[in-house]
């Protein structure tokens, strides 16, 4: 699931939902490309260049930028970005997993921290949000809704009271272990109908979209493991 969190702050959606698809793959490019000739007629400074940094100069090395044309390609015949089909697609994936993994107190958030912990018990609290990818005063109340429910134990560090350690309770192991195989199956049947090829180049699109997001000050620390 990559970049399924950070396409929810990126995503654009242009256009009316009923107008033609023609229309559409047009609305979002065209106003893009007005906003850049307005910019290049103000007077004063000249406009920044793609490869520029903050303070003027040119971004060298891993930084550097390379010129993109504004290809309509980037949106669907929808008028989607590819930022926003990621997200739709999250959503889809949150809504199937969601029958899944509902029992015994467990909801999809906590099904996040279940599939975590299972492989790094032990984690502190900030460790624990980081990976999840969300805020550590989010990770609290889940935490705390978790621990209610018998899922998760945590531990107050005996050398720095201010640390805690995040442990499964065996309920919580027991849990993600049944679960499990039903979450794999429901990721197989996901890609029915693509061929080791078409996923060799999904991964390698992905990757270079984080890549390409990491260069502009993306994080790419922060994130779900699924």
């Amino acid at each position: 699931m990559l970049l399924f969190i950070a396409a929810h702050h990126l995503t654009i959606y242009s256009g009316d939902p009923h107008m033609k698809a023609q229309s559409r793959m047009q609305t979002a490019p065209d106003a893009a490309q007005r906003r850049s000739e307005r910019q290049r007629a103000r007077p004063g400074r000249p406009p920044r260049a793609r490869g520029d940094g903050a303070d003027g100069g040119k971004r060298t090395g891993q930084d550097a930028l390379p010129l993109v044309d504004q290809d309509p390609r980037v949106f669907d015949d929808m008028g989607r970005s590819i930022a926003w089909v990621i997200r739709d697609i999250h959503r889809l994936f949150t809504a199937t997993l969601q029958p899944l993994v509902s029992r015994e107190g467990v909801t999809v958030c906590h099904w996040y921290y279940l599939r975590i912990l299972s492989e790094h018990d032990g984690l502190t609290q900030r460790e624990l949000s980081d990976k999840v990818g969300v805020h550590p005063n989010t990770a609290v109340p889940a935490l705390d809704n978790m621990e209610k429910h018998g899922l998760v134990k945590r531990v107050r560090d005996a050398n720095d009271r201010r640390r805690m350690s995040v442990h499964l309770t065996p309920k919580g192991r027991r849990l993600r272990d049944e679960m499990i195989p039903d979450v794999k199956a429901m990721v197989y049947r996901s890609v029915a109908h693509l061929t080791p090829a078409d996923l060799d180049t999904f991964f390698k699109v992905m990757n270079r979209i984080e890549q390409n997001l990491v260069a502009e000050g993306g994080d790419s620390r922060r994130g779900i493991e699924w």
